[in-house]
């Protein structure tokens, strides 16, 4: 037993030194190529950062010759706008002239003007009879009378409709009143009292007019209507009156009316403050201006100015008109595979925010400085193929993870391949050495009985007439045991080589066994077992060689016996399930163990309860019953318990479905039995 523990741990451990040399030479090699890849990744991501920085200076420089470019066009304009010119600098943008006003192109991109061009004075004369009848005479059909004629005059026909409309809603004449405010709603003459169009003074009056009386529907539309012109400058008025009016408006208009455009408020306040600088410089003296302003609030603006004595003129360009100063990707092959940022100073995207909400956090990206333009702006320039790289690069470790895994793998698997077939090897070795013990211990028992009875026979020792033949009865039965024994061995060497030969015929599985426990009980040896045949059926057909079907039962009942030594009764059964013929043996004897169930059909495998009680045997007769069973089309199984016994099952395919189905009583066999 030590030396086969010593041999076991010999080849586990040759197996593991073997197993570990081959996992280090894998893990070097491993590692080698992982430093490969990382040193061929690093050169990559040097290579895109250089490709990406050209390209970043290139971007840059073409900012800058756009900026000299736009200065250029700036100065060649004259004291008014051309039709058409604002497209030569790009869509989007806004150009605009200061002089004693304000010019714009394209057209209503001021929601309101940074001053407002004065009013002409009213003559109060021409109102005054109709102001006393209003206010001191309380006369108002006389005062609407008054007003209708002075509405004949054009100087003062709207600041005339104005006051009747007033003094028609104040008499309850509603209608009339609307009629009234309705011949206001183009009117763009500024208001000398309230300093407002009074077509915008009437449009609100209306809608006010409208709401007051329960018109709601009417109101709305008419503070939409309102809304509307002033989101397309129709009117000449300054921030503070645009605000007052735009939010009058957005009240009565109700919910799900948009708030001011943003990008025209942007302008607007652009340009509010491009009059100042204008006003600045005619204080100044000086000849000449050209400059950048900038802001970066919620609508990002960029302004080109240049201004001489007799006018200035800038470029806006807000919000998206920026995009024109951004490439877009691939706009041209020095474009080609980044995107642009447009950067505030805060870090925040003024332009490909849009697109891009987030900013890629990857290293290829370089930013360039707008300092020289007097902007405190940057470009963020990120490369788009960057993902390519790193997936390439990812693609390539994780192939060589993969190669690590598979190589891993395979030793794992060669290693267990090796064990399991070395060990495999040991144990069938170890089997062989067990079986040789077996059957010598078999030949050795009836060899040495016949020897001692031949001695004592030749030399004439035993003179007894009766023992002599008694003798001689032990000695035959010994001869044939010994005969069954190496025809065992034969059959069985024959059945391992494929060359044992049946002859199958149609037989009677009920008459068989019975047959064949008769015949093993009148040959058993010295314990005395009583066998119980039970059928049933009393036919049982199947197509079989009748010398294997009788070993199978034989090498059953030895079985059965062997294993039995407490209990002296086996059980065998012959019964029908289905279209099959079943042979049960079932004893009470030691029973077997779960764990050795799926081996004991194997070749020279014996239990180690057999082993430990010293039972007899050669372990080929399980064998020799599941190869018997499988070349004839069956199946044996067993069932079993610790203690309580074992059952084998037989079943056998049947020649017919013919046979009697009366019940046999159960017949008792009585026989010493080994």
């Amino acid at each position: 037993m030590k030396q086969r523990a010593r041999r076991f741990r010999n080849v586990h451990a040759i197996l593991g030194i073997a197993a570990g040399l081959v996992v280090l030479v894998s893990l070097a090699l491993g590692g080698l190529g992982w430093r490969l890849l990382q040193q061929e990744e690093a050169l990559q991501q040097q290579q895109a950062r250089d490709a990406l920085e050209g390209k970043a200076n290139i971007l840059q420089t073409r900012f800058f010759s756009k900026m000299a470019e736009t200065e250029t066009l700036l100065r060649r304009l004259g004291s008014s706008l051309p039709a058409g010119v604002a497209e030569s600098f790009g869509d989007g943008a806004v150009v605009v002239i200061l002089k004693t006003g304000v010019q714009v192109q394209p057209p209503g991109q001021l929601v309101y003007l940074p001053a407002v061009p004065p009013s002409a004075p009213l003559d109060d004369f021409l109102f005054s009879e109709a102001t006393k009848l209003e206010f001191q005479s309380r006369d108002m059909n006389a005062a609407k009378v008054a007003l209708s004629e002075l509405t004949r005059q054009p100087k003062v026909r709207a600041e005339a409709l104005l006051r009747l409309a007033r003094i028609q809603k104040k008499s309850g004449q509603i209608n009339e009143a609307l009629g009234s405010y309705a011949k206001l709603s183009d009117e763009k003459t500024m208001s000398p009292g309230l300093e407002a169009p009074y077509g915008l003074l009437s449009r609100l009056q209306r809608a006010e007019l409208f709401k007051e009386f329960g018109k709601t529907a009417d109101a709305q539309a008419e503070a939409r209507a309102l809304i509307g012109t002033l989101d397309a400058g129709e009117w000449a008025i300054d921030k503070d009156a645009y605000l007052y009016y735009y939010e009058a408006a957005l009240a009565l208009a109700g919910s799900g009316q948009n708030p001011a455009p943003a990008m025209k408020l942007a302008v607007a306040e652009t340009v509010v403050s491009l009059w100042d600088e204008w006003r600045q410089f005619a204080r100044s003296g000086s000849r000449s201006l050209t400059k950048q302003l900038h802001a970066s609030g919620p609508v990002p603006v960029l302004t080109v100015v240049n201004a001489n004595p007799d006018r200035l003129v800038a470029v806006i360009y807000p919000g998206d008109a920026l995009r024109g100063w951004v490439p877009d990707r691939g706009s041209g092959d020095d474009a080609t595979g980044v995107k642009v940022h447009l950067i505030a100073s805060d870090g925040r995207p003024l332009v490909g925010a849009m697109e891009h909400p987030q900013r890629e956090a990857t290293p290829l990206r370089v930013m360039r400085s707008l300092s020289p333009a007097n902007l405190p702006w940057q470009l963020d320039v990120t490369a788009t193929n960057s993902g390519t790289i790193l997936a390439i690069a990812s693609e390539r470790r994780n192939y060589l993870v993969f190669a690590l895994v598979g190589v891993v793998l395979m030793v794992a698997l060669a290693c267990y391949a090796m064990a399991r077939g070395v060990l495999r090897e040991a144990a069938v070795g170890q089997l062989q050495t067990d079986f040789v013990s077996a059957v010598s211990h078999e030949f050795r028992s009836p060899l040495t009985t016949l020897r001692q009875l031949t001695e004592l026979l030749a030399e004439g020792r035993i003179v007894d007439e009766g023992r002599r033949r008694q003798y001689f009865g032990v000695m035959q039965k010994e001869t044939s045991r010994l005969h069954q024994l190496v025809e065992d061995l034969l059959d069985f060497g024959r059945m391992e080589a494929g060359r044992r030969q049946y002859r199958p015929e149609t037989l009677d599985l009920v008459a068989l066994v019975r047959d064949s426990v008769q015949h093993y009980a009148s040959e058993a040896g010295a314990n005395s077992h009583t066998i119980e045949v039970n059928s049933t059926h009393s036919l049982l057909l199947v197509h079989a060689d009748r010398e294997a079907l009788q070993r199978v039962v034989r090498n059953l009942l030895e079985n059965a016996v062997k294993y039995s030594p407490e209990a002296h009764t086996v059980w065998v059964e012959t019964d029908r399930e289905d279209h099959a013929a079943v042979l049960r043996v079932r004893d009470q004897g030691i029973g077997i163990p779960a764990e050795e169930k799926k081996r004991i059909f194997e070749k020279f495998v014996r239990g180690d309860a057999a082993k430990r009680a010293a039972i007899p045997g050669t372990g080929i007769g399980l064998a020799m019953v599941h190869e018997i069973v499988r070349v004839h089309h069956g199946q044996v199984d067993v069932t079993s318990e610790v203690g309580a016994g074992s059952t084998f099952k037989v079943r056998l395919p049947l020649s017919q479905t013919a046979g009697s189905t009366a019940v046999q009583e159960p017949e008792a066999v009585h026989g010493s039995a080994r």
